[in-house]
């Protein structure tokens, strides 16, 4: 069974006026079978001690994964009960270094501590809405989701959501609340290195940065960006339809906050599913826009590099490494 495989394959990305920096894939994480394989990646991390910790939605499953690819822990299975999932799409550490699993399935968050002697439950904190992303600063956690009539939200623990932002105004028709849904529908991107939380809708050109307080710092607009249209079709139905000249929408493929800036990728997809190239955007400080290069389908980032899923030739997480010119 293979756990990890190093790749000698090294990629020059480069992004316009920054010099040259070299990503090299450094190791993959999950086989073909075995109790390493993976089904559907939702979201990875990598941990202080460079173990990687994989979240699979298709059989509601944490992995625990050594910095070489081993297989050192899984937690979870399908269910409604204590330490089961239904519908698990996130994860993030927490300062007291515990795994945080978002599993909006179940309307909770689950707190996991690996040890030795296998994974333990430690908390599980109810939220009361229907929950898209999170993403933490220190001790606080950010959670995405549509909550009367705003989009971000401050959660603590058992005391549940103590400040919300990112506000939406009151709808006024059926088809308006319809699409709040797909606003609040995207990744949250915490940025330690800044301070900031940044919601970039999936189906959206528009991506937003706020304060830690909710403050609105900026708002930049993907360029050439095919929007989802919301079409009627009757009372109370709606459908999203691609842009009718070609056939095809953009929507977001990769996000992750990078000592450069805000890494974003954006694809086309079509009836038949991806076409065409997935474009990279780089969000500095200053909230200029460059394009970029990227390995596709980034998920996560960690200090020298990035983590990426694949599904070619079976689902797989990769880790790259960062050169930086001297």
């Amino acid at each position: 069974m293979r756990h990890a495989v190093v790749l000698g394959l090294a990629l020059a990305f480069a992004t316009p006026g920054t010099g040259q920096t070299t990503r090299s894939s450094a190791a993959a994480f999950g086989s073909l079978d075995g109790p390493d394989a993976l089904g559907e990646v939702t979201d990875a991390l990598s941990l202080i001690d460079g173990s990687v910790v994989v979240l699979d939605r298709l059989s509601s499953r944490v992995l625990w994964f050594s910095a070489d690819g081993e297989l050192t822990h899984s937690f979870g299975r399908k269910g409604k009960g204590p330490g089961e999932f239904t519908w698990p799409i996130a994860l993030d550490a927490d300062s007291l270094d515990r795994v945080l699993v978002l599993d909006p399935g179940n309307r909770r968050i689950s707190a996991l501590v690996p040890s030795n002697a296998g994974v333990k439950l430690a908390a599980e904190y109810p939220i009361d809405f229907l929950a898209q992303d999170m993403c933490s600063l220190g001790d606080r956690l950010f959670v995405l989701g549509l909550r009367n009539e705003t989009g971000v939200h401050e959660v603590r623990g058992s005391d549940g959501v103590v400040h919300s932002f990112y506000s939406f105004p009151e709808p006024g028709k059926a088809e308006e609340r319809f699409e709040q849904r797909y606003l609040a529908d995207g990744r949250l991107i915490c940025d330690s290195r800044r301070g900031t939380v940044t919601v970039a809708p999936r189906i959206r050109p528009d991506v937003l940065t706020f304060s830690a307080e909710g403050r609105l710092l900026r708002t930049t607009t993907l360029p050439d960006y095919r929007e989802t249209r919301l079409v009627v079709i009757g009372r109370g139905s709606y459908r999203l339809e691609p842009d009718p000249e070609t056939g095809s929408v953009n929507q977001l493929a990769g996000a992750a906050a990078t000592p450069a800036g805000l890494l974003l990728q954006v694809e086309e997809r079509g009836f038949s599913g991806r076409i065409g190239s997935v474009r990279s955007w780089l969000i500095g400080s200053s909230g200029r826009l460059v394009p970029t290069e990227a390995p596709n389908d980034v998920i996560g980032a960690f200090p020298g590099g990035l983590i990426t899923r694949t599904e070619d030739p079976f689902p797989q997480v990769r880790t790259w490494q960062e050169r930086h010119p001297r």
